[in-house]
């Protein structure tokens, strides 16, 4: 973003104000008066400056204290859109269409969101389930427009399917998502603190559905930023601790868990997803909201003890892994976003890191009991080490 030609910063008595000159007189376009942050802002933009650079020079100039950050951080984005509405300066970025307080936060894996928009978006879904209390400053800001999405014009593909196209723009990434007919686009800030869902009315059903799986996309690109990887599989609780059995669809992981729950009585944790986090060097599983079709999800945090990964076969058996197949084949289970080269390489490495501390194996299995009473066999063997 930078300032607009046709106008100019002038000192007049005591005050200060950004007026028009030049053509834009004769378009009786109008000034504003600022204050004393706003002249060194204005400073700021007279070179093209990102938001987040703009941002990260005006905390270091007013040395801002850290649990101050995130109301001043709001309170310098709606100047800036108000600049960027009135016609003061020029932004490749939409500005964020909402001010104000956000009518819901939202706490997922560790992480806060903000959301700015309709609330019956939030309780249309499991969402309204992680709906949390709390004045810390967001991860992510989620707004709901009816506007359009900035053009679609320039910008590299990343990836394109039938279910998701990501662009990558200067500043943000542009999503879409071409079965779906109520969301236009997302707007997803590189930095992934801001994502701006560009709808059409009716607020309705659907437009909720759609959002709960638009926002899955936004939510795995910030966990990610936090170091945290989405891995499709289901989950359990047994001993204290949580197992994934992961597998393509179809393969039988719903049935094999639903197996351990009618034999050994276990909770079942995620039918689908798992959020996989090392904290303070453990391994542990986030409960997330996103779970297919099974409707089996929790909020608990809960120690990660390992992953098996299933094949379809004739006769029940564990087979063990050599460290580099262990991280390949959880990286290839990871749904977290791989669309640079930069994040593919953080996944591999992720997943190397993780196979070191947790058991990981593949378990060939039938439809039948037998398939669960041999991957208790080996977890018992694990937790007795």
């Amino acid at each position: 973003m930078k300032q607009k030609r046709g106008y100019s910063m002038q000192h007049i008595g005591n005050a200060c104000y950004i007026l028009p000159y030049g053509q834009n007189v004769a378009d009786h376009k109008r000034g504003i008066s600022i204050n004393d942050t706003g002249e060194y802002i204005w400073e700021l933009l007279k070179k093209e400056i990102s938001r987040e650079e703009l941002q990260q020079k005006y905390l270091d100039q007013f040395m801002i204290k850290p649990e101050e950050k995130g109301g001043l951080i709001k309170d310098l984005d709606e100047f800036l859109n108000q600049l960027i509405r009135s016609g003061f300066i020029e932004d490749g970025d939409k500005p964020l269409p909402v001010t104000g307080r956000p009518c819901a936060r939202l706490g997922i894996g560790g992480l806060t969101l903000e959301y700015y928009g309709p609330k019956k978006l939030i309780d249309a879904s499991f969402l309204k389930e992680f709906c949390i209390k709390t004045r810390e400053s967001a991860d992510m800001r989620v707004f709901i427009s009816w506007d359009v999405p900035g053009s679609s014009v320039g910008g590299n593909i990343l990836i394109e399917t039938s279910e998701l196209i990501v662009c990558e723009k200067e500043r943000h990434y542009l999503l879409s998502f071409p079965s779906f007919s109520k969301i236009r686009g997302v707007e997803l800030s590189k930095d992934g603190s801001a994502a701006v869902f560009y709808c059409t009315l009716p607020c309705d059903e659907e437009l909720g559905t759609e959002f709960f799986h638009a926002l899955r996309q936004a939510f795995l690109y910030l966990a990610k930023k936090h170091n945290m990887y989405a891995i499709h599989s289901a989950s359990l609780c047994y001993q204290g601790k949580a197992w994934l059995f992961s597998a393509s669809a179809g393969t039988g992981k719903s049935t094999h868990t639903n197996m351990w729950k009618e034999l050994y009585d276990v909770e079942l944790l995620n039918g689908d997803l798992n959020l996989l986090a090392i904290e303070d060097g453990r391994p542990v599983v986030h409960g997330i909201p996103w779970c297919g079709t099974s409707e089996i999800f929790t909020k608990k945090t809960v120690p990660l003890g390992g992953i098996m990964l299933l094949k379809r076969d004739a006769v029940d058996t564990i087979e063990e892994l050599s460290p580099d197949k262990q991280a390949l084949l959880v990286m290839q289970r990871f749904i977290s976003p791989v669309w640079t080269a930069v994040q593919f390489k953080s996944s591999v490495a992720y997943a190397k890191k993780l196979a070191g501390k947790i058991l990981v194996c593949r378990l060939h299995c039938t439809k039948n009991n037998s398939a669960a009473a041999t991957s208790k066999s080996r977890i018992d063997r694990e937790l007795s080490k």
